[in-house]
């Protein structure tokens, strides 16, 4: 009789165990779903990882890929022996008369018996960014020292940029290939301003399309400065509130004066973008947060960041007037 009793209990404490592991399970899909913020800072975190690729891709392929990838198109001999734009003078257009002397155009820049070759490395932005920047603001032309000297490109995709000798036959057909190249890099790192982020947070949901958006930069002004540069409020270099109550700021080129503060600030892990609006003068807070001695009535603004990485910083709670 005890061994059956033993019995009994071993089957009736297997069987609580077995229910309650069914309700544990049960309570854990029934719990509370995560919001809309918190799923933003999760896709926000997945976007710091570069991802791999199985083919070309004009953001995120290195440039020797990128010649193999000219090389099976037949765009590049395979005996072709590459010179050194960024080395080498007469590619430049000079408008000094031979005064200019730089050449130096971009990371990596070579010329394939009349197919220019240019990359810019996106990810460790170099002082050749600028450059890249600028031909990207005026429509494929390379301005160098102010236009002292000029390359004038004949595509741009992603990180890279073609241009041709006036003898290159196949000028035409590398164009139309070129331009074809996926260029899809969904990474924190490949980005150039806050408009690429919400981009991505508008595929996904978390932004409506078309979105509604404020350029912070030229939203809280006061009073009747005679000079708006003076009046108004600098948080970084882009910043735009979205009417889904998300606001993102994106810290490229040289951040000045209040944006590289608070660029700074971010850098050694702090969670506030602070702005001033100036008063009815034009008296405003100086960049670093101190108070100008003759400002009497300016307004200092303050955003929560609940996510940061590498110059993009993303807040869903909204100004907060000081």
């Amino acid at each position: 009789m005890l061994k059956i009793k033993l019995k009994r209990v071993t089957i009736i404490c297997l069987s609580l165990c077995m229910i309650l592991m069914i309700l544990s399970g049960c309570s854990s899909q029934g719990g509370d779903k995560p919001t809309k913020n918190q799923l933003m800072v999760e896709y926000f975190n997945s976007l710091k990882k570069v991802p791999k690729i199985k083919k070309i891709n004009a953001e995120l392929s290195s440039y020797e890929d990128m010649v193999k990838y000219l090389q099976s198109k037949g765009y590049i001999s395979e005996d072709a022996k590459p010179v050194d734009i960024n080395s080498t003078k007469g590619y430049l257009k000079d408008q000094t008369g031979g005064k200019f002397t730089q050449t130096n155009i971009a990371d990596k820049a070579y010329d394939y018996n009349g197919l220019w070759l240019l990359w810019w490395d996106q990810a460790n932005k170099t002082n050749n960014y600028e450059n890249y920047s600028s031909m990207k603001n005026n429509n494929g032309v390379i301005a160098l020292g102010g236009g002292a000297a000029i390359l004038n490109t004949s595509a741009v995709n992603g990180s890279f940029a073609v241009a041709f000798a006036s003898n290159y036959a196949k000028k035409d057909a590398v164009i139309n290939d070129f331009k074809s190249i996926d260029n899809k890099a969904d990474t924190l790192a490949y980005m150039d301003s806050a408009l690429s982020l919400a981009k991505l947070f508008k595929e996904k949901g978390y932004i409506s399309n078309p979105a509604k958006f404020t350029d912070l930069e030229t939203t809280y002004k006061s009073g009747n400065a005679v000079d708006d540069k003076d009046n108004q409020v600098s948080f970084a270099t882009s910043s735009w509130s979205y009417a889904d109550g998300v606001t993102i700021f994106y810290f490229g080129g040289e951040p000045l004066g209040a944006a590289y503060a608070n660029y700074l600030a971010l850098e050694k892990g702090g969670h506030t973008i602070t702005g001033y609006t100036s008063d009815s003068k034009g008296r405003y807070y100086s960049a670093m947060n101190t108070k100008h001695k003759n400002d009497l009535k300016a307004t200092k603004y303050t955003y929560h960041v609940d996510a940061y990485y590498k110059g993009f910083a993303i807040s869903f709670d909204g100004k907060k007037n000081k």
